[in-house]
């Protein structure tokens, strides 16, 4: 390429760089609906990356994107001969910076420390050298500001954010302070709307909301034009809890970036927010916050999302279907059945316990409103929901809510069949197990959202005595094979418990089964124990007769069932 073409094309690269890289220009990607307050790391999506350059001057060099290493070398290369050639040390810098933070996919990013810290090296060689070019105080305080975002480093001891988020705002204002009148080299305006960006971002960082409003607006200012800065006004606003001078704001960023899905989230949240909010129409802002979730869950026309990100979206979509079921103008059951899809959709994509939780007792609200008027189809919604928690208690097994919430559940479903035999009862001795282990990590009841102690009263007679029950109806009719499943299911499930391995060793003893009831005989001699209890003479004459005493007649034992 001829000298002034190469340059022009180093040029646009360095912009399309320093836009991708203005990582203090977009708040992290991944929250609930207040406020992110940190910075993006790296590159917004791969369509937006293709080049990365150096300054102009001696030595610039066109680097094809993913050519990083190549790049280092030769500006090393061009070191060792020009060691003052403050360009070159730039250039080295701006490729590290690229090097060490690669698009890791699904809209996520790979950072090496080692590369952040060696570039900021290079960056302090450049500005010593050239001390009134902005772009190299510029370059120093996004360097410093994206290392900031990381909290811990593989191998390594934290970078330490507090002291990085100074050296940014240090040098953001360096950059902003050189004037061309003095002889430097200022910063061109889409490069002074970044700086003033990131110096906003830094201010939010410290929840210091009024100095990055004012930075922010100076940024919107400099670059009219700039999805980042009119982003960043809105968090300002909306932390401000000015809420509807954040909407224009995040509405113009979205109109900048359609393919923005955090500017979709943000305008989302802020119509949730202001669902909530005093002479606002609550149903219509959560039909306008839905609509943008909805919109920011797509992924045919959005930059990349990472899949964490995508369900966190439609887990909020969800819960506003949920929130308009009570909305003139919906159906309930649809709306519910809607937030149990997207619930269902988010748990595809992250299935972490709390998704999993909400969606079963979505689909538990869903069972609740079909009971009258389609029973068969409300007992499926309450195992869908008793499965959904299920999955929960897998993902979080420490968490007593979860136990708690499938054991009433399981209770719910007994008391709405129709049948109560041998399914419905181990839920309820599911039920009474889920709640002794919720027991044993929180003993005390809080209101109404969790009852233990109220529904183990509940759950223990039909559990226990209950089961036995119909193994003691089964064992009177005649049907051992019968009687001794259910006496197994108490056994199985309540191990603290002798009677129900005492009456399955019964069972097992009319069947025939010698060595089952042996085995069952002693399980229960042995809970016995262990509670400190006696077997009944009974069963302590029969756990004998099985071991072998052969003083005892066989009739007399054998009378006994």
């Amino acid at each position: 390429e001829e000298p002034e073409a190469q340059r022009a094309l180093l040029d646009r690269a360095a912009g399309a760089y320093g836009r991708a890289a203005a990582l203090g220009s977009a708040p992290i990607w991944g929250r609930d609906t207040r406020p992110a307050a940190g910075i993006s790391l790296g590159l917004p999506s791969p369509r937006r990356f293709t080049w990365i350059s150096a300054l102009n001057g001696q030595g610039v060099l066109q680097v094809e994107a993913g050519l990083y290493p190549e790049a280092i070398a030769a500006f090393s290369e061009t070191l060792r001969y020009a060691p003052r050639n403050e360009a070159a040390y730039a250039s080295r810098a701006l490729a590290r910076l690229s090097l060490g933070t690669q698009v890791a996919g699904e809209g996520g990013v790979e950072v090496d420390a080692a590369q952040y810290r060696q570039a900021i090296l290079d960056l302090q060689k450049a500005s010593d050298l050239s001390p009134q070019h902005a772009s190299y105080y510029l370059w120093l305080g996004l360097a410093h500001h994206s290392f900031s975002q990381l909290s811990t480093v593989p191998g390594d001891e934290s970078p330490g954010s507090v002291d990085l988020l100074a050296e940014a705002y240090y040098y953001y204002n360096r950059a902003l302070a050189v004037e061309e009148q003095a002889g430097g080299q200022a910063l061109e305006p889409e490069q002074r709307e970044r700086a003033l960006t990131g110096l906003g971002w830094v201010a939010y960082a410290r929840q210091q909301y009024d100095a990055a409003l004012a930075a922010f607006e100076a940024a919107t200012e400099a670059g009219p034009e700039s999805y980042e800065a009119w982003l960043a006004l809105g968090y300002a606003l909306y932390a401000l809890e000015r809420y509807e001078e954040a909407l224009p704001a995040w509405e113009r960023a979205a109109e900048l970036e359609p393919g923005s899905p955090i500017a979709l989230f943000s305008l989302g949240a802020l119509h949730w927010r202001l669902g909530r909010a005093p002479g606002h129409d609550r149903c219509s802002e959560y039909g306008q916050a839905a609509g943008y979730f909805e919109r920011g869950a797509a992924v045919e026309d959005l930059w990349p999302q990472a899949a964490a990100d995508q369900a966190l979206t439609y887990r909020a979509a969800a819960q506003l279907q949920y929130l308009l079921g009570d909305c003139p103008g919906f159906d309930q059951v649809t709306a519910y059945v809607k937030a149990v899809t997207g619930y269902a959709r988010a748990v595809e994509l992250d299935p972490q316990a709390a998704y999993w939780w909400r969606k079963g007792r979505l689909s538990y609200a869903v069972a609740t409103l079909r009971r009258e008027s389609n029973p068969p189809e409300a007992r499926a919604w309450v195992y869908r929901a008793i499965d959904d928690i299920g999955q929960a208690i897998k993902a979080a097994p420490g968490e007593p809510v979860y136990l708690h919430d499938q054991a009433w559940m399981l209770y719910v479903a007994w008391t709405w069949s129709n049948k109560r035999g041998l399914t419905e009862h181990e839920g309820l001795l599911q039920a009474r197990a889920n709640l002794r282990a919720a027991l044993a990590l929180e003993p005390d009841d809080r209101g109404a959202s969790y009852r233990p102690n109220f529904w183990l009263d509940v759950v223990e007679p039909e559990a226990v005595a209950g089961t036995l029950a119909l193994g003691d109806g089964r064992r009177e009719a005649g049907d051992s094979a019968g009687a001794l499943a259910y006496y197994e299911l108490v056994a199985r499930h309540a191990p603290e418990l002798a009677q129900g391995a005492f009456s399955a060793g019964l069972a097992c003893l009319a069947l025939g089964d010698a060595e089952g009831a042996l085995a069952w005989y002693g399980e229960g001699l042995q809970r016995a124990a262990a509670a400190g209890d006696e077997a009944s003479p009974e069963e302590a004459l029969v756990a004998l007769y099985l071991a072998g005493d052969e003083s005892l007649p066989a009739g007399p034992v054998l009378a006994l069932f």
